[in-house]
């Protein structure tokens, strides 16, 4: 793995002018979305006008095992490129998919085997417009009550509908008759008694996020408490949200192959949905094991309650053409797991949640749900923390030391030697290949973590900043090959060298900035961190102005004063030090703050 990676390090430049990313799904709706319907495209929202779409049946009532032709078309003639339909029950269990669609288009559609039945979906498989498809559905084979029919239909990219419902009744309206559902279904309650976060480290254990934030007052937290008596475990949890809070149980640092609960709120749909993320991503599963869910959504606060057995389980179904593979993973909360927070917005007009903006926060250790301890972790892995920590300390801290030096004190010490050469020089050239060093160690661990994935979160900021680590590369091998004093190249090795410094440091700037602008940062890190950037870039140019401002009044002085300032050169030059040692220092603090803008998130 390692390997690897570096590997992939020297494709960076590649990598980053790609994007391969795509959000529409003109071969039909992936079997992720079999409880969600919804088509992700760019963020596009739901028609909210009623759908010209209808379903209707070749009978008003089926009995089990019967043979129902199912057509979807606009009485009008409208046409239509996707289509995304299935049976679920009208009572009871309404998440439970039910019978099998027999028979289809085969050029247009294509069956998805949804969990707990058997080709139970049918999506298109390509976007050839059409204007009325008719289905072959086979009914169970026991009653299982009245049906809804729920089809999404897709005009073009921008123009679809959700939830279009055709009712198909039982021709048995005995509700003894019926056959319940094998699991029972979730019920929603609203939230009348708020989460309470007052008693973590004493009767149940919390995982708070930022480190910082007081207990009842955090972006993001969720508590978890063992109930011996029936063996499982409640969680709370909220998040200042705008739609849903989720939390994972991960087995890793890393988001992927983790369980996962989410409690959605949006234009009055409410759920507590069981999930889990593969990778990168949420699939909403069947319900199978939540109990006792209670939601509330108010002042910008997500907030809700639920409770997990002891074991529970994520069933996988991996279509591939005509052939089906079934993967079954039991979590088991008696262990030990790192917890994910995460939160954002939901699709227009639905429950379904949108990927989270701000990076998800994850325990600094595996958590024993077990234990009455209070957690705190960070939204970055460690090597994302490296990455910003070294390129922190490299431009906000020695950079301006180099370059003031370079400018300003070149004369500095001029009685002492460092390695044979001038003092200034020495500090000048070792911090620069220092600066090199630290920039090349960020890069290396920025790319390791990412990868070729680093291309979809942060790139303007991935732009500039390697401009900035080219600039800098370029200015330190110039250094090592700049000619002599007398040379006739000299005066404009000089300019050049000073004016791809100055640019260098410029671009570092901006990528500082940018990093603030990636999507995943949380509003308040970005608050804090362009503050102390913007103090940052204010101190810099003030202490320039200071020193330009005393290099100008050195040689505007008159020969006689000339040689009176030599015979006190002494003092002169510690003021000079003086300034030198409290510009390091109003540095050191800049930049333990920008580390501290940062580090607590």
């Amino acid at each position: 793995m390692f390997a690897t990676r570096i590997s992939q390090f020297g494709k960076l430049l590649v990598f980053l002018l790609l994007d391969s990313t795509a959000d529409g799904y003109s071969i039909g709706a992936p079997q992720s979305t079999c409880w969600t319907r919804y088509p992700k495209h760019k963020g596009l929202g739901t028609q909210v006008s009623s759908s010209p779409f209808a379903i209707t049946f070749s009978k008003l009532t089926y009995t089990p095992g019967a043979i129902i032709f199912v057509t979807v078309e606009d009485p009008r003639g409208r046409w239509f490129s996707g289509l995304q339909i299935a049976a679920y029950r009208a009572s009871g269990n309404t998440e439970e998919i039910v019978g099998e669609f027999v028979a289809y288009p085969l050029d247009k559609f294509k069956a998805l085997t949804c969990f707990g039945g058997y080709r139970n979906m049918v999506t298109q498989k390509n976007d050839v417009k059409i204007q009325s498809v008719k289905l072959v559905w086979k009914a169970p084979s026991d009653n299982v009550g009245d049906l809804i029919f729920r089809a999404t239909v897709v005009v073009n990219f921008e123009v679809f509908w959700i939830d279009v419902e055709g009712k198909l009744l039982s021709a048995s309206q005995d509700l003894t008759v019926v056959k319940a559902s094998k699991y029972k279904p979730i019920i929603f309650s609203h939230m009348v008694r708020d989460v309470d976060f007052a008693e973590c480290g004493e009767t149940k254990g919390c995982f708070v996020y930022p480190r910082h934030c007081n207990l009842s007052e955090c972006l993001a937290a969720v508590s978890f408490q063992h109930r011996p008596d029936t063996d499982d475990y409640q969680f709370e949890m909220y998040a200042i949200a705008e739609n849903w809070v989720s939390v994972g149980f991960s087995d890793d640092l890393i988001m992927g192959h983790d369980e996962t609960v989410s409690c959605v709120s949006n234009a009055g749909l409410v759920s507590v949905q069981h999930g889990w993320n593969p990778h990168y991503h949420n699939e909403r599963l069947f319900n199978r094991f939540l109990t006792e869910a209670e939601i509330k959504h108010s002042d910008g606060r997500v907030q809700c309650r639920f409770v997990l057995p002891r074991q529970s389980s994520v069933y996988h179904i991996i279509q591939q053409s005509e052939q089906l593979n079934y993967t079954n993973t039991t979590y088991d909360r008696d262990g030990a797991w790192h917890l994910m927070l995460a939160w954002g917005k939901a699709m227009p007009a639905s429950d379904v949640m949108t990927i989270h903006k701000d990076m998800p926060a994850v325990t600094s250790v595996k958590v024993n749900l077990k234990d009455r301890r209070l957690y705190t972790g960070s939204g970055f892995p460690i090597l994302v923390h490296l990455h910003a920590s070294v390129m922190i300390i490299a431009w906000v801290f020695l950079t301006g030391i180099v370059t003031v030096m370079s400018r300003h004190y070149r004369d500095w010490l001029p009685k002492r030697r460092l390695f044979g050469t001038k003092v200034w020089f020495q500090v000048h050239r070792e911090l620069a290949v220092l600066i090199l060093l630290l920039n090349a160690i960020g890069l290396f661990a920025i790319f390791l973590h990412y990868g070729p994935g680093i291309r979809k979160y942060s790139v303007n900021h991935a732009y500039v900043g390697l401009a900035a680590v080219t600039a800098l590369s370029l200015q330190v091998i110039a250094g090592f090959l700049r000619p002599g004093l007398d040379h006739k190249m000299r005066w404009y090795f000089n300019w050049s060298h000073r004016i791809l410094g100055q640019a260098s440091h410029v671009l570092a700037a901006t990528t500082m900035f940018l990093a603030y602008d990636i999507d995943y940062i949380i509003k308040e890190m970005r608050n804090f961190g362009i503050t102390v950037l913007t103090v940052w870039v204010v101190v810099q140019l003030l202490w320039h102005v200071v020193f330009e401002l005393l290099a100008w009044k050195g040689r505007s002085r008159s020969s006689a004063e000339v040689q009176a300032v030599s015979e006190e050169s002494t003092s002169s030059w510690n003021l000079h030090t003086c300034l030198l040692v409290i510009y390091t220092i109003v540095l050191g603090g800049l930049t333990a703050a920008a580390l501290l803008a940062f580090l607590l998130f």
